[in-house]
C-alpha cells in the first residue's frame, strides 16, 4: 500500500483524501521526501489518527519486505477491549522487541514502533502516578495495556522492581483481606506512589 501511495499520489489526489478522511494527507505529501521512512510513518500515523475517530483502540504493525523496504502497515482498529488486548499480545509473540515490525529479510531475528525498554516503561508508570496513592494494581495495568505499547507482564514486572527500588510502597494486604505476596501484583493489591 505504502509503495501504491508513494507511485499514485500525484495522479489520483482526491481517492487519497477519499481514503484518508481528510486533506491533511496531502501536507504529508509535500512536506517529507518522495522516498524514505519519514513520510511512509507519517502517513500511517495520519491513517492511524483517523481511525482513532471511529475506534476506541489502534495499532500500527510495519510489514518490511526482504530489500529492507516497508510493503506496508497493517493498522488494526478495535472497540472492543479485550480484541485490543489479544492482538497486542500477538504482536509481542511475533516480535517481544516492542518495535511492532516484521521483516521478512530477517525472520530470524524479528523487530516490533518503540523498542522495549523496562526503563521506559516505569517512567511512563510514575508520571502518571505520580504522588497518588491507593491505585489499585489493576488501574495500572489498564493504564498499560489501552495507553502504551506495553502488556500486563511487562507492568507487573515494571511494579516489582519499582518496589524493590522504593519508588511506590505496596500494602501488605489485599483488598480481600488476604496477604499479598511480596513482589507479587494481583488484583486487590493497593500501590501507594511516592512523589518523585
Amino acid at each position: 500500500m505504502v509503495e501504491f501511495l508513494n507511485r499514485f499520489m500525484t495522479v489520483t489526489d482526491q481517492r487519497i483524501v477519499e481514503l484518508f478522511g481528510t486533506d491533511e494527507c496531502l501536507e504529508v505529501w509535500k512536506n517529507f521526501p518522495v522516498r524514505g521512512a519519514a513520510r511512509q510513518l507519517a502517513l500511517a500515523t495520519l491513517y492511524e489518527k483517523q481511525l482513532k475517530k471511529v475506534a476506541k483502540h489502534t495499532l500500527k504493525f510495519k510489514m518490511v519486505v526482504q530489500t529492507s523496504r516497508t510493503k506496508y502497515f497493517l493498522i488494526f482498529a478495535s472497540n472492543h477491549d479485550l480484541g485490543f488486548k489479544k492482538m497486542k499480545e500477538v504482536m509481542w509473540r511475533t516480535d517481544d522487541t516492542g518495535k511492532f515490525e516484521y521483516s521478512s529479510a530477517t525472520h530470524d531475528q524479528l523487530t516490533f514502533m518503540h523498542v522495549f525498554n523496562n526503563h521506559n516503561l516505569k517512567d511512563l508508570i510514575l508520571k502518571e502516578f505520580n504522588g497518588k496513592n491507593q491505585t489499585e494494581v489493576s488501574e495500572i495495568i489498564n493504564f498499560v495495556i489501552y495507553k502504551t505499547d506495553f502488556l500486563e507482564k511487562h507492568a507487573k514486572q515494571a511494579l516489582k522492581e519499582l518496589e524493590t527500588e522504593n519508588k511506590i510502597n505496596v500494602k501488605p494486604i489485599k483488598t480481600n483481606n488476604e496477604k499479598r505476596r511480596k513482589g507479587s501484583f494481583p488484583n486487590g493489591v493497593i500501590v501507594n506512589f511516592i512523589n518523585n
